[in-house]
C-alpha cells in the first residue's frame, strides 16, 4: 500500500477508536496510562526487556548504554507524575468529562512527529494527547522506528481500545504526498532540527494547532568548591549516556575559577570518561562523525602548538575526547563523547557566554555555585534553560517536568467555556 494511502487508512481506524476512547471517563483513561507508566519504570517488565533487547542493532547505541539510559531515564516515571500534570494544568480531571465552567478536551486525533533515537521522548509524546483521549498517529524516527511501536503494545496489554488509539506509519520525508496526508492533522506534535521543522511549519494552516520542539542543547558548570574526581564521575555518566546525542546531554562544561581549575576539570572528566568507555562502550558513529572529530582534535592541537593554552585528551580510538579550551567563546562540537571545557572567570562572565545559546539552552547541570544559585537560576531561566539540576542527573528527567519551558498537556487541549 502507498504511504499516502497507509496514513489516510490509519486516520480512519483512529477516528473509530477515538469515538470509543472519548466515551469512557478520563480517570478510568488516566489511571491506565499510569498502568502503562509504571510498566515502563519496572527495569523487570517484558516491555522494558525487549526494547533493551532490540534498540541497539537498530540505533547504533551499544547494550549498556542502552540498559543504563533506560534505567536512569525511566527510574522516576510513575502514574503520580502524570497526575500531577493534570492537577497543575486542568486541575479537577472531572473537567476533561464537561464538568465545570470550562470544557477541556484533546483534538479527533494527533500526530506526532519523532526524532532522534532516545525512547523516552516518544513515550512521553504519545503518552500526552491520550491523557485527553486524543488517538494519536505517529511518523517514527529514521534511528528508531521500535520504540513507538512498542509503547502502542504496552498499551494493548492493558487495555485493547488504548492500543488501537496508538498507530504508527514509516515513510520516507522525501514523499510529499505522505507528508501532506499526516499535516492534515488537526493538532501536530513535532520534533526535529530548527530547519525540519521551520520547513513542516510552513505547511501547517492557522486553524491547526502546532506544537514544535527544535534543537536543544545543554551544558554545565562547576566551581573548585565541589570535589573534581566525584562530579567528573557523575558528569562523565550524563556525557556516556545516550552518547551525547540527546538535548539533554551537556555540550560543554565551564569551569569557574582560574586556569587551574579548567586544567583540574578536563584532567578529571578525562579519567572518567575513560572509566564510562569500560562499563558502557560508545556505539556505532558513522564515518562523518568519525572525520569531524579527527578534524576538531587536530584543530585543537594546532591552536596548542600556536602557543594557545589549549589541551587535548582522549582516547586513542577516538571513542571519548575532553578539550581543554583557553577561553569563554563556544565552540561547536561533534558530540558522541566530545566535549569542550571552558575557563570562565565568574558567573557573570558565564551569563554573559550563555546568552547567544540562550534560545536553544534545555538543561544545565549546576555544582558548587550554591551561594550563588537563587540569583544564578534566575539569570539561567531568563536566558531559556528549561531544567537546573546536579551533575549526573541531566538524563534522568521527570515525567512531568516542562519540556522546553512550555507546559505539557494545555497546548494539545481545546477549551469551551459555558456561561
Amino acid at each position: 500500500m502507498p504511504a499516502s494511502e497507509a496514513v489516510a487508512a490509519a486516520r480512519a481506524r483512529l477516528e473509530k477508536a477515538g469515538s470509543e476512547l472519548r466515551r469512557r471517563p478520563a480517570t478510568e483513561i488516566l489511571a491506565m496510562l499510569g498502568r502503562v507508566l509504571e510498566g515502563w519504570s519496572n527495569p523487570d517488565s517484558a516491555w522494558r526487556r525487549e526494547l533493551a533487547g532490540r534498540l541497539p542493532a537498530h540505533t547504533g547505541f551499544s547494550a549498556a548504554t542502552v540498559h543504563k539510559g533506560l534505567a536512569v531515564g525511566l527510574e522516576h516515571w510513575r502514574g503520580s507524575a502524570l497526575e500531577a500534570i493534570v492537577k497543575r494544568e486542568i486541575g479537577d480531571p472531572g473537567r476533561l468529562d464537561a464538568t465545570g465552567p470550562a470544557v477541556i478536551t484533546g483534538f479527533d486525533h494527533t500526530v506526532c512527529i519523532l526524532a532522534g533515537s532516545i525512547p523516552m521522548p516518544t513515550i512521553q509524546a504519545l503518552l500526552l494527547p491520550l491523557a485527553l483521549r486524543s488517538p494519536v498517529l505517529a511518523k517514527s524516527a529514521s534511528r528508531d522506528d521500535l520504540t513507538a511501536r512498542a509503547l502502542a503494545q504496552s498499551l494493548a496489554e492493558i487495555d485493547p481500545l488504548l492500543g488501537r488509539c496508538v498507530e504508527v506509519v514509516d515513510f520516507d520525508s522525501s514523499n510529499e504526498e505522505a507528508s501532506a496526508r499526516l499535516l492534515e492533522s488537526p493538532c501536530i506534535v513535532a520534533m526535529g532540527s530548527d530547519a525540519t521543522l521551520a520547513r513542516l511549519r510552513e505547511k501547517v494552516r492557522p486553524h491547526q494547532r502546532w506544537v514544535g520542539y527544535g534543537h536543544r542543547l545543554s551544558v554545565a558548570i562547576k566551581t573548585a568548591r565541589v570535589s573534581n574526581d566525584a562530579w567528573a564521575e557523575r558528569m562523565a555518566l550524563d556525557i556516556a549516556l545516550w552518547d551525547q546525542s540527546g538535548c539533554l546531554s551537556p555540550a560543554a562544561i565551564y569551569a569557574v575559577g582560574d586556569s587551574r581549575e579548567a586544567d583540574e576539570t578536563a584532567a578529571s572528566l578525562a579519567k572518567a570518561l575513560e572509566a564510562a568507555e569500560t562499563n558502557w562502550p560508545r556505539g556505532r558513529v558513522t564515518t562523518a562523525t568519525a572525520t569531524a572529530i579527527r578534524i576538531e582534535r587536530d584543530e585543537a592541537r594546532v591552536r596548542q602548538a600556536a602557543g594557545r593554552d589549549v589541551h587535548v585528551l582522549g582516547a586513542d580510538d577516538s571513542a571519548w575526547t575532553v578539550v581543554r579550551e583557553d577561553s569563554a567563546n563556544w565552540r561547536a562540537s561533534p558530540l558522541h563523547r566530545f566535549i569542550r571545557v571552558h575557563p570562565i572567570a565568574n558567573t557573570k562572565d558565564c551569563t554573559a557566554a550563555l546568552r547567544p545559546l540562550g534560545p536553544h539552552l534545555a538543561a544545565v547541570a549546576l555544582d558548587g555555585l550554591e551561594d550563588e544559585a537563587p540569583g544564578f537560576v534566575q539569570e539561567l531561566a531568563a536566558l531559556g534553560a528549561s531544567r537546573i539540576v546536579p551533575a549526573g542527573r541531566m538524563q534522568a528527567p521527570p515525567f512531568d517536568w516542562h519540556h522546553d519551558g512550555q507546559p505539557l498537556l494545555l497546548p494539545l487541549a481545546r477549551f469551551c467555556d459555558r456561561e
